[in-house]
């Protein structure tokens, strides 16, 4: 190139993301099979495959069958996003998750990765600390990074300490400064699977509240929660230092409709809201209308609280124990029980020290795809989503086979 690249351009292909890598390799798969001596078992990248809920697919075809409204759909919303469809989250909030919130407090956009963004921009400057749980979600780092032009400090709050979720305040406490200017959890969390108590995420949101920073929650996985159930801090009234991350992808299996929404305090919102003006201009409006049209639908909060509080925990928890059984199999691993979400993290260090070497020669040999727990901030460990194969149970079961096979393999 005739011209350098910025440092950002620099780090980011020094950095790239593992997950997205993956999925060139998926991609491949898919158009030339006859490349790979076995067919792809992926358990690498956080998406569910089972459908969305019916009532939501038949919204958007009526949407697309009414030519009013597919013109309608066809107009840019507000940055903020169409107001039936904010009112409509309101609802959606208030009748299945049980947290009152107001429109003021709402903005949506083109899924929580692009807010996520839009949040960093809007709060952090050059000289600024972020504390995020080591492990953490891979891409907030390189958004961070990203955003700032590499001019944000990044610390981490350690969580899993000798193979158990085991977060300390006062560990917390003490990476505090007067720069740090926020906190960011992932709950349930990715990759762990594991979900902060209430008395441990009280105890954040209080000592970030009295060292004036923000707390920022992603709740992609709220809908997945195990044996204990949903958290009443998930339903209780927002706290002014709050600032919730939350997704339809996951809950209602819609990842590719890329649709999002912050729920923070009205005057941060309108920060935000400038800022996507500037780079998104505004969220697509078609699945907007049509999360509208269910939710309008009668009995559709029924079977919405079927769906997302019975069915949908019911179905994932089973999975996970299945993988857990079968990583019981494994010689020379730990892994962390899920507790939420749909990953199982667990640790290879005896088999290979070196993740990525780990799930490189496993792809390669066997065909079976993971994620590096180093790109989460955790050498030696390994990530397993179990949501691509959530209704292939046989799938799961030889994946599990053809990893027990290479690790033997390594060993011998």
């Amino acid at each position: 190139m005739g011209t350098s690249l910025s440092q950002v351009a620099k780090y980011a292909l020094e950095n790239p993301s593992s997950i997205r890598e993956i999925m060139s390799v998926v991609a491949d798969f898919r158009k030339h099979p006859e490349k790979y001596p076995r067919r792809l078992i992926y358990l690498g990248g956080g998406w569910p495959q089972d459908p969305p809920p019916e009532p939501l697919r038949k919204a958007f075809l009526q949407i697309a069958e009414n030519k009013e409204e597919f013109r309608l759909a066809a107009r840019y919303p507000p940055t903020r996003g169409d107001p039936d469809f904010l009112e409509a989250l309101v609802i959606y909030e208030r009748e299945i998750f049980g947290r009152e919130v107001e429109e003021a407090e709402l903005l949506s956009g083109i899924g929580s990765t692009d807010l996520a963004v839009a949040l960093f921009f809007s709060i952090l400057d050059p000289g600024d600390e972020v504390i995020l749980t080591n492990p953490c979600y891979l891409n907030y780092t390189r958004q961070i990074e990203i955003v700032s032009r590499l001019g944000v400090s990044i610390k981490r709050w350690p969580t899993i300490k000798d193979g158990e979720f085991s977060p300390d305040l006062d560990e917390l406490q003490g990476l505090i400064t007067d720069k740090t200017k926020l906190i960011l959890l992932v709950t349930p969390g990715n990759p762990d699977g594991q979900v902060f108590d209430e008395k441990i995420f009280e105890g954040v949101v209080e000592t970030a509240l009295d060292k004036n920073v923000f707390v920022a929650i992603d709740i992609a996985y709220r809908a997945f929660h195990y044996e204990t159930g949903i958290p009443s801090y998930l339903s209780r009234p927002r706290r002014e230092n709050e600032i919730w991350i939350a997704t339809l992808s996951k809950e209602l299996r819609v990842p590719g409709w890329r649709m999002g929404y912050l729920i923070a305090e009205p005057e941060l919102i309108r920060a935000i809201e400038t800022i996507q003006q500037a780079m998104t201009l505004c969220p697509a409006h078609p699945q907007q209308l049509a999360f509208v049209k269910m939710l309008s639908q009668e009995d559709i909060i029924r079977e919405l609280r079927s769906f997302l509080l019975e069915e949908t925990p019911k179905k994932y928890h089973k999975i996970a124990s299945l993988v857990c059984d079968e990583l019981d199999k494994v010689p020379h691993i730990r892994y962390l029980r899920p507790a939420g979400g749909f990953y199982v993290f667990f640790d290879v260090k005896e088999i290979l020290e070196d993740s990525k070497t780990f799930v490189s020669q496993l792809l390669n040999d066997w065909q079976v795809a993971l994620a590096p727990g180093v790109d989460f901030g955790m050498e030696g460990w390994v990530r397993l989503s179990f949501a691509p194969v959530v209704e292939d149970q046989e799938l799961l079961v030889e994946g599990m086979e053809r990893i027990r096979k290479f690790i033997s393999s390594r060993l011998s």
